[in-house]
């Protein structure tokens, strides 16, 4: 199963209550946050009722390493870590690590800023929707 990183990047003034409910589903209550969902077609699904207000691509694995170490309740050996990844890589853990890994992760605004307007969709210059493997340089930058 492929990981998708999503990030939140709107905030909640005007947000209709459907919309509230699906990122309350994938946990993002907040603006820079971010989580890592499994491709199953229940996510995209949600993901495409949130558009305006995300944006999500396919993590890489140096990336989804650097957000669970970031996410960690606590520090952990080299053998914990890999069963961590491993077992939230084969989706077998759904939210929290038995308490080991905090999601969401809370993230800074992007050094730099953003490139586009929020309001206006990746493909046509701006920041919210897909964007593919784009999305791990807005996380670095996030980090």
């Amino acid at each position: 199963m492929e990981l998708l990183g999503v990030v939140r990047i709107r905030g909640v003034a005007g947000t209709p209550w459907k919309i509230q409910l699906a990122l309350s589903e994938l946990r993002l209550h907040r603006t820079f946050n971010a989580t890592f969902v499994g491709s199953t077609p229940a996510v995209k699904g949600l993901l495409k009722v949130v558009e305006p207000y995300v944006t999500w691509g396919e993590l890489d694995e140096e990336v989804f390493r650097q957000m669970v170490s970031k996410s960690l309740a606590r520090q952990l050996s080299k053998e914990e870590l890999e069963k961590v990844l491993t077992n939230i890589r084969e989706g077998k853990v759904e939210g929290d690590a038995s308490g080991l890994v905090k999601l969401p992760v809370r993230l800074h605004p992007p050094s730099g800023g953003f490139k586009g307007k929020i309001s206006r969709p990746y493909k046509a210059r701006g920041e919210f929707g897909y964007r593919g493997k784009a999305i791990n340089e807005l996380l670095i930058r996030m980090m």
